[in-house]
C-alpha cells in the first residue's frame, strides 16, 4: 500500500495535462478554451472506441506520429501529401484542406469539417474521434 502511494507521488498520471499542452501546440492557443472545457468529455467518448482506435486518437492528440520535424531530422521532408510549401509535421497535416476532404468524403460527411478541424474535441462523438 505504501509503495503504491510512493509510486503515485513520484510518477503521477499526467495524461490529461500532457494532452492539453500538446493539443494547444497543434490546434493553436485560440482553441485553448475548447480543449480545457471538452477534453474530459472527449476522453469519456474515447473509452467507447476499440483499443486500436484509442491508440490512434491518443497518438494524434499527443503529436506522437512519426515525422521528420518531430524527430528533428537533419533532412526534413516536405508535406507527404504534396503541398509545395507544407512541412512534414502534425500541425500542417491537421490544417490541410485536402486531408479534410479525403477523410470527410470517405465518411460521407460532405463539406462539414468542424469535427476534424478540432480533432474531435469540441463536439466529441465516436464518428468524430474515428475521423
Amino acid at each position: 500500500m505504501a509503495y503504491d502511494h510512493f509510486v503515485e507521488h513520484l510518477f503521477p498520471n499526467d495524461l490529461i495535462p500532457t494532452l492539453k499542452r500538446r493539443l494547444n501546440n497543434i490546434l493553436g492557443h485560440e482553441k485553448a478554451d475548447v480543449i480545457e472545457n471538452k477534453i474530459e468529455s472527449a476522453i469519456r467518448v474515447l473509452k467507447k472506441l476499440d483499443q486500436f482506435e484509442v491508440v490512434h486518437v491518443i497518438k494524434t492528440w499527443a503529436n506522437s506520429w512519426a515525422s521528420t520535424f518531430r524527430f528533428h531530422e537533419d533532412k526534413r521532408l516536405p508535406c507527404l501529401l504534396g503541398c509545395p510549401s507544407g512541412q512534414d509535421c502534425m500541425k500542417h497535416y491537421q490544417s490541410r484542406l485536402s486531408l479534410h476532404t479525403i477523410v470527410y468524403d470517405a465518411l460521407g460527411k460532405g463539406d462539414d469539417w468542424s469535427e476534424f478541424a478540432d480533432l474531435g474535441i469540441a463536439n466529441p462523438s465516436r464518428e468524430g474521434l474515428r475521423a
